[in-house]
């Protein structure tokens, strides 16, 4: 005898051990999960592709199929692609072209145009600024010394001396230097030193044998007869003519003792003249000759003569 026994809605024949066994029927459990999948069988190899046909006006037959892989196993999770099995080779291409023509030759050259005009020429830039100066050249050698130039002309010679021996205040004749550039009319002065000289005219003069006639002095100072001379030309080398006549005598005592009173020539004092301002006398030059106690000036000093012309300022 059999039981009908209905688990999960599945229904199963049981056929009991014997009559007075018991059978207890389970109630149905809780579904249990889901077991794991298996793992995915590995796949089969792809069948070698057929080689790919001729081209050609007529195609080849197709390629044979590839082997079918092995089996599969129980379905798990899908497995990994295999791999391409390679490309055939390409056909044929079908009819043949015609070879490639040869290049034809390059045409010559065409001849070379004229050239263009020249542009207009741009204008000047601005001029740059000035550099700075360079430092200064070292100085150069000193160059060789010139030849000495030729002497010159010897220049007139007015100075000499004389070894003639007179006497102060007179007129001589002496023996002097020679080749000397002394001429008539100069007014020279014979001078043993300064303190007693004389000042005389040359009436005449013998470059050659050195002999020399001189008028009475216009100016003697000091006295003495000396044998020793030095003798140079007077300071203005003026040459004067002859002396004027003398002025007439006047009796101061018939002057005006106030105011001024002008002499004119000269004038004798026989009594006795108190000057309280100034009197002037007028320079002469050369200085005359004169009575003892004469007064005269010639240019800016004051003489006194006392037998010869004495300096006082």
């Amino acid at each position: 005898m059999s039981i009908s026994v209905t688990v999960n809605n599945t229904t199963t024949d049981v056929t009991p051990i014997s009559q007075d066994t018991n059978v207890t029927v389970a109630t149905a459990g809780v579904e249990g999960k889901a077991g794991t999948s298996g793992t995915a069988g590995t796949a089969g190899t792809s069948g070698t592709s057929g080689t790919s046909g001729l081209n050609g006006t007529f195609f080849g037959s197709s390629g044979t199929s590839g082997l079918d892989g092995t089996n599969f196993g129980t379905a798990g999770t899908s497995g990994t692609s295999g791999s391409s099995g390679s490309s055939g080779s390409s056909g044929l291409d079908g009819t043949n072209f015609g070879s490639a023509g040869t290049s034809g030759t390059s045409g010559t050259s065409g001849s070379t145009g004229t050239s263009g005009s020249s542009g207009t020429s741009g204008v000047d830039g601005t001029s740059g600024t000035t550099g700075s100066s360079g430092t200064s050249g070292s100085t150069g050698t000193s160059g060789t010394t010139g030849t000495s130039g030729t002497s010159g002309l010897n220049g007139d010679v007015y100075t000499g001396t004389s070894f003639t021996e007179f006497t102060l205040g007179n007129s001589a004749v002496l023996t002097v230097s020679t080749n000397r550039s002394w001429g008539i009319g100069q007014k020279l002065v014979f001078s043993y030193d300064a303190s007693n000289y004389q000042i005389s005219l040359v009436e005449s003069y013998n470059s050659s044998t050195g002999e020399m006639f001189i008028s009475s002095p216009s100016l003697t100072v000091g006295s003495g007869t000396y044998d020793v001379w030095s003798i140079n030309l007077s300071g203005d080398g003026t040459f004067y003519g002859t002396s004027g006549t003398s002025g007439t005598t006047q009796d101061v005592s018939s002057l005006a003792t106030t105011g001024s009173n002008t002499f004119i020539g000269d004038q004798i004092v026989t009594g006795s003249i108190n000057i309280t301002e100034t009197i002037q006398l007028i320079a002469q030059d050369p200085l005359p000759s004169a009575e003892i106690g004469t007064l005269a000036v010639s240019g800016s000093n004051l003489f006194f003569y006392n037998g010869s012309w004495n300096e006082l300022i």
